[in-house]
Formats: C-alpha cells, sequence, structure tokens
C-alpha cells in the first residue's frame, strides 16, 4: 500500500506499507524501513543527509565538506549515483539530421571550426543528436598542429526519436549504439566506484568530476540529477 509522500529539500520520497513494515524510497532506491512512517522518514532525511550536507542542499557543492564526510561515497553509490570525467572544453551537441553539423552551448553553428570531427564522426544512427564536450588532444604527437577531439557524454535524439525522457543508463547504452568511437571522437568513461574515481582525479590532478543520478532524464541546464565535483587541488 502506498502512503503519501514527502518532500526532503528538492527530494521526492515515496512511502509504502509492506505488511507490518514502511519502506522509504528515493532515487528509485529503498533508502530506509521503519514500522511506522514517521521512522522511516526520519531514518531517510538521516541518509539524505551524509550524502548531501545540509549547508549545500542549494547548490549542490560539495568540495568544502568532502573530505569530512566520511560516508558520502558510499551513500552516493547505493542511493544510486554514477560519475564521469569533468573536462575542460567547450560544450557542444553534435546531429546528423541533415548532415554533421556542431552547435555551441548559445545555439550557433560552430561546424567549421572543427573539420577534424566533421569529416571523422561516423554514426551508426540516422537523425541523431548526441551532447558532449570538444577537447584539445594534449597527446597530440606534433605540437603545432592541435587535433580536436569531441567527448560524447550524453544523447538527445536517436534515431529521430526523442529520448530525453529515458533514463539515463538507457541513453548511455544508445549512445554506445549511435556513434563509432575513434580518433576524434570518444565515449566518455562511466565509474560507478565514485570513491575510487575521485581519488584518481586528486591525484593525477585532473579537472574534476561531474556526478549524475541513475534513472534520471536528460535536462539541458542546471538540475538536481547531477552536480560537479571539482579538484581545487588541481593548481597546488
Amino acid at each position: 500500500m502506498e502512503l503519501t509522500p514527502e518532500k526532503y529539500h528538492t527530494i521526492d520520497i515515496i512511502f509504502k506499507k509492506q505488511g507490518s513494515v514502511v519502506i522509504a524510497i528515493a532515487f528509485g532506491k529503498v533508502i530506509a524501513h521503519a514500522s511506522t512512517k514517521e521512522e522511516a522518514f526520519e531514518l531517510s532525511k538521516d541518509i539524505l543527509n551524509k550524502a548531501i550536507p545540509q549547508s549545500h542542499w542549494s547548490k549542490w557543492d560539495f568540495m568544502e565538506s568532502v573530505d569530512k564526510t566520511d560516508k558520502l561515497y558510499e551513500v552516493l553509490n547505493y542511493l544510486g549515483w554514477i560519475a564521469m570525467e569533468k573536462y575542460n572544453g567547450i560544450r557542444a551537441g553534435v546531429s546528423n539530421e541533415k548532415g554533421i553539423i556542431i552547435v555551441g552551448k548559445q545555439g550557433n553553428n560552430i561546424t567549421d571550426k572543427y573539420p577534424d570531427i566533421t569529416s571523422n564522426i561516423m554514426f551508426r544512427t540516422a537523425n541523431t543528436i548526441i551532447d558532449g564536450e570538444i577537447i584539445v588532444d594534449s597527446n597530440s604527437s606534433k605540437k603545432d598542429i592541435k587535433r580536436s577531439v569531441f567527448v560524447a557524454f550524453d544523447i538527445m535524439k536517436y534515431n529521430g526519436m526523442d529520448v530525453t525522457p529515458y533514463p539515463i543508463e538507457r541513453r548511455l547504452e544508445m549512445l554506445r549504439m549511435a556513434i563509432i568511437q575513434g580518433k576524434y571522437v570518444i565515449i566518455a568513461p562511466v565509474y560507478t566506484d565514485i570513491k575510487d574515481i575521485w581519488s584518481k582525479t586528486v591525484i593525477l590532478r585532473k579537472e574534476g568530476i561531474i556526478i549524475k543520478q541513475l534513472k534520471s532524464p536528460y535536462i539541458g541546464g542546471k538540475s538536481n540529477h547531477w552536480f560537479e565535483l571539482n579538484n581545487i587541488r588541481k593548481k597546488d
């Protein structure tokens, strides 16, 4: 039996009574259970506070407290979050609806600026739009030649179908089916062990990571379904 849901900050919590037990569900996962809804709600808030320190609920910025929150990564993994590496590139979308077109963050056509990508990207599906970033390959053998690489991390249209309402795990499957990776186009790796990838990010002095909620739809711009974790030690 489903009970009246509650909202804690920006998080919707669903309660279901199963026999003599009330379970609390957030992000599509059971996060607490107790004999009453009130007890389950209190336990849920405690779990969520460990994942998202209260002082940072408004901006979803973990950086100041990440080292102080021992359970942060464990709870994020349990609640269903994944991580991708953050690239210091140019946000862009690539479409093959009317030839290969690259569109910048502001909606401007930047196709002619990146002939490497335009000439080499290969789609398996028609009428497809993918989202990602354009970066300059720092491993290029010739310092005077800068090779642009498109790093794809999401997909908005697959074979003519709007897939933005689909959960991110399904969209990532479609992304892998839609394009062929190569020298100029890669798909951003997905990490399920957030603690491990964050540790490597700090050690290697990389830009940071982006943490995304599983089962979440595609939403352009800021969203409670994802947040950035910036590496403040990068410039130390």
